[in-house]
């Protein structure tokens, strides 16, 4: 039985961004595991999208050892709409990486396309491990990752009663850095 309180999920939440934040605000100068541009646009496909989707990444952090970007997208079909939020971790110094992501993503599966009275949503909970491309001297970034994961299909009067369901898939990646 997969139970979720109200408590917990605030705890966790304010763990989480704790962590984020504290981590920014202890990254240095140093020489840099990812290349010196702040933000990212990538177009992901499967992967923690579960779909496609169009994505901005921030870094976070930037470290001799590895680096920490958040990430926040949006992908839609006419029977889909995908919201996937989350962290990577990036590590290895040089143009190969090996990149850890949590992800959660929120998708509204529409049974008549486009009507929102007819709708069903998921929240997808991944943690992503794949090999990242990107030069220190260049804008452009490539990405390959396998994702395990599981869905839920939370109905707000028996969420406490959700069962996940495993769920694993590959996925790719492309951006640039702005």
């Amino acid at each position: 039985m997969f139970k979720v309180e109200k408590k917990g999920l605030i705890y966790s939440l304010i763990i989480f961004i704790s962590l984020m934040l504290g981590t920014a605000m202890a990254a240095n100068a140093q020489s840099r595991v990812l290349a010196n541009y702040q933000r990212g646009i990538f177009l992901e496909a499967a992967g923690n999208s579960v779909g496609y989707s169009l994505n901005l990444e921030q870094t976070l952090a930037n470290r001799v050892e590895a680096g920490l970007t958040a990430r926040l997208g949006f992908g839609a079909t006419s029977l889909d709409w995908y919201l996937p939020i989350g962290i990577q971790a990036v590590f290895l110094k040089g143009n190969h990486h090996l990149v850890i992501s949590p992800t959660a993503t929120a998708r509204m599966k529409f049974i008549t396309p486009f009507d929102f009275n007819d709708t069903d949503t998921f929240l997808h909970l991944q943690a992503g491990i794949g090999y990242r491309f990107q030069s220190r001297n260049s804008r452009i970034f490539g990405q390959l990752q396998f994702v395990p994961g599981f869905m839920l299909d939370p109905t707000s009067s028996q969420l406490s009663e959700t069962r996940p369901e495993y769920q694993s898939r590959l996925g790719g990646a492309l951006g640039i850095k702005i």
